[in-house]
């Protein structure tokens, strides 16, 4: 009886380790994806970000011309 208990008590804890494991797999791979997006998403607002001040820079330089 002891034998079996402690034979179950083994295969349930390594099944619950291994559920954990994959479970934080998961969710570290869900972040990961999460991070990847926000840091894609910035990139993007910094190039537009950038764009528009050169536009806005010629956009000032063609009026101070017009105004001359």
């Amino acid at each position: 009886m002891m034998d079996e208990t402690v034979v179950m008590l083994m295969f349930c804890s390594r099944y619950i380790v291994v559920v954990v494991i994959r479970f934080i797999e998961k969710r570290r791979r869900k972040n990961i994806k999460k991070r990847d997006k926000i840091r894609r998403e910035r990139k993007d607002q910094s190039k537009k970000r950038e764009g528009n001040e050169e536009r806005g820079k010629e956009l000032c330089q063609n009026r101070w011309m017009e105004k001359k």
